[in-house]
């Protein structure tokens, strides 16, 4: 009745084709008339279907037929492209400069990857509202105004940041089968760890130490489900008292991911009210969804600023430091967008301005030639998350061939470097 009866009305009825061109003209024109008009319906309501995805990623499995043609088209790279190409080591060049062997005490250097936080909404980056109390007062910390992304959600942005590739050179399927930045700091010399409160590394961390934390069962760091980011912190007192390799550790954020920012903090670090207390954002006020989330900013203003402290009170047994980038930014209503992931091309500079921020304890500073004044006099320069690779290389004096000075941040910043 429902099937083989209209199969065969359709099959009885007959279709008279105009010629190949014009019929082929004529569904070009409706399919393109029907982008436009999905297109704009969606921008209307852009608010609404942005949490509705964000919340319901299974949603996208259901719409037809761009389910089953992008997961054919995916199996079929996944099988024929990253399957066909055998994995790539890098570096295998890579050693530690001599002057490591001057150094009578350990090393430990921090890389915070920040989640969905945007640069314009910074306080110390000179947004007009205060979230970063804390970090404001923080001397010695050295804030770079003009940072961009390589992507606009995680799943890009993580893998290429640290891939070696530059943004424009980025692709996804061979970083994917190649080795990152941490295979060559581990290949020089330097232990590297991964701790993460979020979802992973997307394949970045695979074959250095890996810790989960965003499961933990601490009942005043952790509830319905998930972790606030001060468990990244939980331990590092008596890690940094035990170290016996000069270490590269990595804290991976939950940061401002949304779109139930009023989650990712306690609720002592509320200080712009009324917040949006729902993941629906069409529910909220687009004032009340930027209150929430700059309260997360305040949060992961605490949050590094408290890192900061116990990397300076023990930087007379240890050289430490802390670099934090973010991942990506975050749209809050401009031009009608919320949350992240738009198209590159088509991104607003709201998801693409990411904050990145450094500090050196004086030990780090004296034992790798880091001039901190000479950083606060470059800190307007354009950099991008394609300078982070061979910043940490050149930091932390590894030498390689892929090592691009023109990369490197850091690079005019070291008076032995320059002098060398």
């Amino acid at each position: 009745m429902l099937g083989l009866l209209p199969s065969l009305l359709l099959y009885k009825t007959p279709i008279l084709y105009r010629n190949w061109f014009r019929e082929l003209f004529g569904k070009l024109l409706a399919s393109v008339a029907c982008v436009v008009v999905l297109g704009a319906v969606a921008l209307m309501n852009y608010q609404g279907l942005a949490s509705l995805f964000r919340n319901h990623h299974e949603i996208r499995l259901m719409l037809v037929p761009s389910n089953f043609v992008g997961a054919s088209l995916g199996y079929v790279g996944e099988r024929v492209g990253s399957a066909a190409k055998p994995f790539r080591k890098i570096g295998e060049d890579a050693t530690l400069d001599i002057a490591w062997q001057q150094r009578t005490r350990k090393s430990l250097t921090v890389l915070v990857v920040g989640e969905s936080a945007r640069a314009p909404n910074f306080g110390v980056l000179g947004y007009g509202r205060d979230t970063t109390p804390q970090l404001s007062k923080e001397k010695g910390l050295v804030s770079f105004t003009d940072v961009q992304s390589c992507g606009t959600e995680t799943a890009v942005s993580v893998p290429c940041m640290f891939s070696g590739f530059t943004r424009k050179d980025y692709d996804a399927s061979t970083a994917k089968n190649q080795e990152s930045l941490l295979d060559v700091l581990q290949r020089a010399g330097l232990a590297v760890r991964w701790r993460d409160n979020q979802s992973g590394c997307k394949g970045t961390c695979d074959r250095v130490l890996f810790e989960d934390v965003s499961n933990l069962k601490d009942p005043a760091l952790c509830a319905d489900d998930e972790c606030r980011d001060e468990v990244l912190l939980k331990g590092l007192d008596s890690f940094i008292d035990n170290l016996q390799q000069d270490t590269v550790l990595v804290l991976h954020q939950m940061g401002s991911h949304g779109p139930d920012y009023y989650k990712r903090y306690p609720q002592a670090y509320e200080r712009f009210t009324l917040v949006c207390r729902s993941n629906a954002l069409n529910q909220c006020s687009q004032d009340s969804i930027v209150n929430a989330y700059d309260n997360t900013l305040v949060y992961t203003d605490h949050v590094l600023a408290s890192l900061i402290d116990i990397l300076r009170s023990k930087q007379d047994k240890v050289d430490t430091a802390m670099l934090y980038l973010s991942d990506h930014g975050e749209s809050l209503g401009e031009y009608n967008l919320f949350l992240h992931g738009t198209p590159y091309m088509l991104a607003p500079e709201q998801q693409k301005h990411v904050p990145l921020l450094a500090w050196f304890s004086d030990s780090y500073k004296a034992s790798f030639g880091i001039d901190s004044d000479c950083l606060q006099k470059n800190r307007n320069q354009p950099l991008s998350q394609d300078n982070l690779f061979h910043s940490m290389l050149g930091l932390l004096q590894v030498h390689t061939a892929l090592y691009k000075p023109q990369l490197d941040l850091f690079a005019s910043c070291r008076p032995m470097l320059a002098a060398h």
